[in-house]
């Protein structure tokens, strides 16, 4: 994560990270909650077909997804396995 500032001349601990809560859901029908406080993060999620972040729009941000979890979750937008208000932000958040 990185904080979008307009003044570029803030000191280090003005620009410090935010807390954010995700709620992660996977084609396992599993759904995750980690609360991320570091600019970045490794998360295991198995071997799942697909990957949505900000599960129900709980998040007020906007994910954008390598292309080969696009692809996944692409599936799962067209196979409708995603609730309607997750498939629609995915394809905002995408441009697609």
């Amino acid at each position: 994560q990185e904080r979008f500032l307009l003044d570029v001349s803030l000191t280090a601990e003005e620009r410090s990270t935010w807390h954010i809560p995700l709620r992660i859901l996977t084609s396992a029908d599993s759904t995750l909650a980690v609360d991320f406080t570091t600019p970045t993060a490794v998360l295991d999620v198995g071997s799942c077909k697909w990957v949505k972040l900000n599960a129900g729009q709980a998040g007020f941000f906007r994910v954008s997804y390598s292309p080969s979890l696009l692809a996944g979750l692409k599936q799962a937008i067209v196979g409708k396995e995603l609730p309607p208000r997750d498939r629609l932000r995915a394809l905002l958040d995408n441009g697609r």
